[in-house]
């Protein structure tokens, strides 16, 4: 136990063996310097602070670290600088430091800010800074960082305040923030594409993508009040997590893999336009508007070459419309008032009030297409006219057409009310 300080300001250790500082489990109430803690101690000290061997903190209880501008050169351990399960009251300030194996801070507890700004990292065997687990009660400050290679790992970590530019973050597979949270984050609060690249970056570990970083920021986003950029957030985590489990099945080489993947993006199509998986459930109304203009031009093409018959009973049996059924190429122009039968000595007007069924339902394309497309709504369009698929070929088209259109309808229909009262979940 030590109830002063600790200091090592412009040491210059060499060692050609595992350790060149070892006190780990070692009590230190002053805490551990590195660099002087003045501006007059500069002046006086040069040369900073360099080791050659791993400095082991580990287990180690001290008042505060700080290593402004120095140097940590790994050795066989492949550690430049461990705090692993260490607890630190006070700051760790590691401005301007230079690292070349792992900087390791696993499970340490800070209760201080954890500083990281203008560091170098390196290392080609495995992590360049490893904080799995570690705690900080402050901030945790990444900024102008300079990373040449190696992994940096925030999973299972935890900072009261992440003080970062999402822009200095590795890229790839370098990067793990599975588990990582943060209480707040400093600045200025978006989803701007640096912001998804540092998400997408750290969700992945291999080919297996990890949802838990979008979830974190999305949580964050709407603990302040940021509903629309949650959702954006939530929204694009739902599509990576089902890309990837497209991915990983077809990288299995499971005999029915093409058909499930190819069922899964039929779906996946589905509620990602429809109600973009359940963060814009009212995508569902601008799809069935859609559909129901799909259903109502040609609708209006086939009424308008004769191609609609009634598709009421009492019509089809009547005396009227069999003769002019039978006699006619076109009955439903005929019956509805625009053309005359053959040898007619009727007035366009007199026609119209003496066609079979005039009174009974009169054609309008816009509810047809409501009728149609959204099952919970009936006009009475479809129980009283049908396209033919023997006369015009707009008519053809239709007949088959109204059968997709339909079940389109119901599926959309479906996936609305879901999303709206909250069946397809958000989270």
């Amino acid at each position: 136990m030590i109830e002063g300080q600790l200091g090592f300001q412009g040491a210059q250790i060499l060692c050609s063996g595992a350790y060149a500082i070892a006190v780990s489990d070692a009590q230190i109430h002053g805490g551990i310097f590195f660099h002087p803690r003045t501006q007059e101690a500069q002046e006086h000290i040069d040369t900073p602070f360099s080791a050659t061997g791993e400095v082991r903190l580990n287990g180690a209880t001290i008042g505060g670290l700080y290593a402004q501008q120095s140097t940590f050169v790994a050795t066989s351990t492949g550690q430049s600088l461990s705090l692993g399960g260490a607890t630190v009251n006070g700051a760790v300030r590691l401005d301007g430091c230079n690292s070349t194996g792992e900087l390791l801070l696993a499970g340490s507890r800070i209760s201080g800010r954890l500083t990281c700004e203008r560091i170098k990292l390196r290392n080609d065997t495995g992590h360049a800074f490893n904080g799995q687990a570690m705690r900080v009660e402050h901030s945790f400050v990444w900024k102008k960082v300079e990373h040449t290679s190696g992994a940096i790992s925030l999973n299972g970590a935890h900072v009261a305040e992440l003080d970062d530019d999402p822009k200095n973050w590795p890229d790839g597979d370098a990067l793990f923030l599975d588990g990582f949270t943060y209480d707040r984050i400093k600045g200025t609060v978006s989803t701007s594409l640096a912001r998804m690249d540092w998400l997408k970056s750290g969700s992945y570990f291999g080919p297996e993508f990890r949802p838990q970083p979008y979830s974190q920021y999305a949580k964050f986003l709407r603990d302040t009040g940021h509903d629309e950029d949650a959702r954006r957030v939530l929204y694009t985590r739902e599509r990576l997590r089902r890309d990837s489990t497209r991915a990983q099945l077809s990288a299995s080489g499971h005999s029915l893999a093409m058909p499930i993947n190819l069922w899964s993006r039929f779906w996946d199509t589905m509620l990602r336009f429809v109600v973009g998986y359940g963060h814009y459930p009212f995508r569902s109304i601008a799809a069935l508007a859609v559909l129901i203009l799909c259903t109502i031009i040609p609708a209006h093409f086939a009424w308008e070459e004769g191609s609609f018959a009634p598709n009421a009973a009492p019509v089809l049996v009547s005396d009227g419309w069999k003769d002019i059924a039978a006699m006619e190429p076109k009955p439903a122009a005929v019956w509805s008032g625009d053309e005359l039968p053959t040898g007619s000595t009727l007035t366009p007007d007199a026609w119209k009030a003496a066609a079979p069924g005039r009174d009974w339902e009169t054609f309008n394309r816009y509810a047809y297409g409501f009728d149609v497309v959204i099952p919970i709504i009936d006009f009475g369009q479809t129980d009283a006219w049908a396209p033919s698929t023997t006369r015009q070929d707009w008519g053809w088209h239709l007949w088959w057409a109204r059968w997709v259109l339909s079940v389109m309808g119901w599926i959309v229909t479906a996936l609305g009310a879901a999303a709206i009262t909250g069946i397809i979940r958000r989270e």
